[in-house]
């Protein structure tokens, strides 16, 4: 695995890294960035900000994988790593139904295996703006099309990569078939102004632990949609892309997938479960799109579940998606959510508290709790 940086930093983002060997370049030469101490705060889990459980057992769907018919490029997001889809990538490949290409660099993709069709892309930096992933984006796609002579590429991104994968089709010649957006914070994520108020005002970086103008730009991005006193958009960059939406999904076709279940900070209510921790079932789900809602994954680990990896790539090989919006991995955890009032029968009277979950959703008279 390679992060780019110091060896310090390398040890801060993953400390299950071996220490490299003395000699390295002088820290000059590696990076330009300002280290300082993180504040001792409770744990932030900011947009991808997650570890790979690199040596648990995989928990793969048991049906069969299905043949993709496209090039598929796994997309991580802000702090996030490629490992992240190792789930979707040992169901995917299992008995040889389809075949791993690897991880490509975004700034020098290198040889692409001309034979596969399952691709991951690591960005040179996790933190790096919309404008900067774009462009490699664009490296890594060009180079998967014109080494296995497919005209598009599908796209599966977690959190900040579909951002990213949205600013690329802005490109004239964007070459995307269909994007699945998983846990997305398409609205913005209200972690990410915390983030930013904890560095203004203390002066203590958290996630990553390092005083960066590009970390400080991406987070401005990934920060709540939102205008301030006079009208001005507090997000500009995340204000533009979504009054492009409708060009992004006439380049391509989009089904979001959300995380629900888990306490998530919002603007509305203060805190709501039609959430995965970190981004908001409402800021995951654009309108005028299919969702689908998997309950009880945190942010993290939604990519590493069977119930979206069953409906990621029926909606990429133009299988039918599930019956209902609402997913479960387990019978027990619709039980849980039934039994929470979270998840409602569509002929069964709606209490007080659900409704207050409808209209929290903005879904009221839909029969269940938000989309």
């Amino acid at each position: 695995m390679k992060i780019q940086g110091t060896p310090a930093l390398r040890a801060e983002l993953n400390p299950s890294l071996p220490t490299p060997a003395s000699g390295s370049p002088p820290r000059s030469e590696v990076d330009s960035f300002e280290h300082a101490e993180p504040l001792r705060l409770p744990h932030l889990p900011l947009p991808s900000t997650r570890t790979p459980e690199v040596n648990r057992p995989p928990r793969l769907p048991a049906e069969p994988a299905p043949r993709l018919a496209r090039p598929v490029l796994f997309v991580h997001g802000y702090m996030g790593m490629p490992e992240e889809f190792q789930d979707m990538t040992s169901w995917l490949t299992r008995e040889g139904a389809n075949r791993d290409g690897g991880i490509l660099d975004g700034a020098e993709p290198g040889a692409v295996d001309p034979d596969a069709n399952l691709f991951a892309i690591r960005y040179t930096r996790p933190w790096q703006t919309m404008e900067t992933d774009a462009g490699e984006l664009h490296n890594v796609i060009e180079a998967i099309c014109q080494a296995t002579g497919a005209t598009g590429v599908d796209v599966v991104a977690h959190s900040k990569g579909a951002l990213d994968t949205r600013k690329y089709l802005m490109e004239a010649a964007e070459k995307v078939d269909h994007v699945v957006m998983i846990g997305t914070p398409n609205a913005g994520t209200l972690l990410a102004d915390v983030e930013l108020l904890i560095r203004e005002k203390l002066g203590r970086p958290m996630k990553p632990p390092i005083k960066d103008p590009e970390v400080h730009a991406t987070l401005n991005q990934l920060r709540a949609d939102r205008v301030d006193g006079k009208g001005i958009p507090l997000n500009p960059a995340l204000r533009e892309l979504n009054q492009n939406w409708e060009t992004q999904r006439d380049r391509a076709e989009f089904l979001a997938i959300t995380g629900n279940g888990i306490p998530t900070i919002n603007e509305v209510t203060g805190v709501t479960f039609l959430g995965d921790g970190t981004v908001t079932r409402r800021s995951a789900a654009p309108e005028g799109i299919p969702a689908r809602h998997a309950w009880f994954s945190v942010h993290g680990s939604l990519a590493g579940n069977q119930a979206v990896m069953r409906e990621t790539f029926a909606f990429l090989t133009d299988q039918p998606l599930s019956a209902t919006e609402d997913i479960f991995e387990t019978p027990e955890d619709r039980a849980r959510a039934r039994d929470m009032g979270l998840v409602l029968d569509s002929k069964a009277p709606v209490s007080p508290s659900e409704g207050f979950l409808l209209a929290e959703s903005g879904q009221e008279g839909r029969g269940k709790a938000g989309s």
